[in-house]
C-alpha cells in the first residue's frame, strides 16, 4: 500500500486535533464581579484542576472579599470526575448551582450568571474551561458590561 506524505501528514493534524479533544481542560476558570448592579466590580478569580477530586471554597461577607455592607455568601467549587460543581451559598441556603461537564468546558463558552444577593447587590460569576490557570486581562476583567 502507497501512501502519499502530504495525506499522511493531514491524517496526523486530524488526529492529533481530535486526540487533543479526548480529556478535559486541566483547569476551570471562574472570574467574580459584585457590587452594586450598574456598576459591578471585578474581585477576583480561581482556578480549579479539573478531574483530581479537588475542591475549594471561597466567600465574601460584610468587610470580607465582597467589601463593606456587601451580603454573607461563600462559593464552592468541586472537581467530580471530568466534570466541576459550582455552588452559591447565602444565609438562606443554596442561591445557585452550576454543574458543568466536559463537553461544555470543551466548548469555549462562558457560563456567565449573576446571583441577587441583596436588592441593591449582585453576585456575577464567569466560568470556562482552560488548559491554563492564569490572571484574567484585568483591562478586558474592567470592560467588561454587567448584564
Amino acid at each position: 500500500m502507497h501512501f502519499r506524505p502530504c495525506c499522511l501528514a493531514l491524517f496526523g493534524i486530524a488526529l492529533g486535533a481530535c486526540a487533543g479533544m479526548a480529556g478535559p481542560p486541566e483547569y476551570l476558570v471562574i472570574e467574580e464581579y459584585s457590587g452594586d448592579p450598574p456598576a459591578l466590580v471585578f474581585r477576583g478569580y480561581s482556578c480549579l484542576r479539573v478531574g483530581d477530586g479537588s475542591g475549594a471554597g471561597g466567600g465574601g461577607a460584610t468587610g470580607g472579599a465582597g467589601g463593606a455592607g456587601a451580603p454573607s455568601f461563600s462559593i464552592s467549587e468541586a472537581s467530580v470526575g471530568d466534570a466541576t460543581d459550582v455552588v452559591v451559598r447565602g444565609q438562606s441556603g443554596t442561591l445557585a448551582e452550576r454543574k458543568n461537564e466536559s463537553i461544555i468546558l470543551h466548548s469555549g463558552k462562558v457560563d456567565d450568571f449573576t446571583v441577587t444577593l441583596a436588592p441593591s447587590y449582585v453576585l456575577r460569576l464567569r466560568i470556562w474551561g482552560s488548559s491554563m490557570c492564569s490572571v484574567p486581562d484585568l483591562a478586558d476583567a474592567a470592560s467588561t458590561p454587567s448584564d
